[in-house]
């Protein structure tokens, strides 16, 4: 059977095109790849952490979910700006912020705002729930009967306990966030009422605000996709280095202090052991 010859040209083309795609990949990376094997030994050490070493196991489990996605966020910078696609890396800088701020609130207050963080999940629980029970496409669906059957009961007990701590289709922190606004000793009166509370204002109260104005204009800019050669061809290397060191040296921070909250709680509990790792720094 006879090769069709448009197939053997495109096996050629992309052969060529991978060899080029590598030499560009090359070039762009050569002036920052000390920087990027420092993200990768940051996110091996807090990987160590966590799942060899198993430092943040009797932490509550919102920590340890607020840093997982972390780990995961940092993973994909890691790769996205490997291979020349430094524009899609800038929305998962974003996420890993948004984490990384989140985590940056609880600990002002850490037991009381990590309890309105983990019961946050019960509320919405509920409420998508309840949506689902008059939705068509799910209310008759047997696999939902059945999950609702199983669940219903032991999560209405639960919602009834926390459903006055948030407000629907508001994020978490909203209640102990409009409180914190609303006793701030360095606000005006006229100040409070104008305060929206959301990201913004969060970021504000942890004094990530600067960082915010820094990453949102940018990124909310970078929400499209662009081939990878493309991608690798489009800047000038020296352009491209600097905006990849800002980004890599970024996602260092952000992991660093992540970690440093959860070995700091756990060497205030009592696990004077975790001391051990607060020198370790890959910035």
């Amino acid at each position: 059977m006879e090769r069709n010859p448009i197939l053997e040209q495109l096996e050629e083309y992309s052969d060529n095109l991978e060899k080029e795609i590598a030499v560009l990949q090359e070039k762009r990376c050569i002036s920052y790849k000390p920087l990027l094997e420092s993200l990768k030994k940051q996110y091996a050490f807090a990987h160590f952490l966590m799942y060899e070493e198993s430092v943040f196991d009797t932490m509550p489990q919102g920590y340890k979910t607020l840093l997982s996605k972390a780990l995961s966020d940092v993973l994909v910078i890691h790769s996205t700006v490997t291979i020349g696609c430094v524009t899609q890396s800038y929305n998962i800088v974003r996420s890993l912020f948004e984490t990384y701020v989140n985590l940056m609130y609880i600990n002002k207050n850490f037991e009381a705002n990590m309890k309105y963080y983990e019961d946050y999940t019960i509320f919405a629980q509920y409420h998508k729930l309840e949506e689902h029970k008059n939705d068509p496409d799910y209310k008759y669906d047997p696999y939902f009967i059945q999950f609702k059957n199983r669940t219903e009961g032991p999560l209405q007990e639960k919602y009834s306990f926390i459903e006055n701590n948030y407000k629907e289709r508001k994020d978490w922190y909203f209640i102990p966030l409009s409180e914190e606004i609303k006793n701030h000793p360095d606000l005006t009166d006229r100040e409070k009422k104008k305060k929206n509370i959301n990201f913004k204002t969060l970021c504000e109260i942890t004094g990530n605000e600067k960082m915010y104005q820094k990453l949102y204009p940018s990124t909310s800019n970078a929400a499209y996709s662009t081939s990878l050669a493309h991608n690798l061809q489009s800047q000038s290397v020296a352009s491209q280095a600097g905006t990849v060191i800002s980004l890599v040296n970024l996602s260092i921070h952000l992991l660093s202090q992540m970690l440093l909250v959860g070995l700091n709680r756990q060497i205030e509990t009592g696990h004077e052991e975790c001391e051990k790792y607060l020198e370790i720094r890959f910035a």
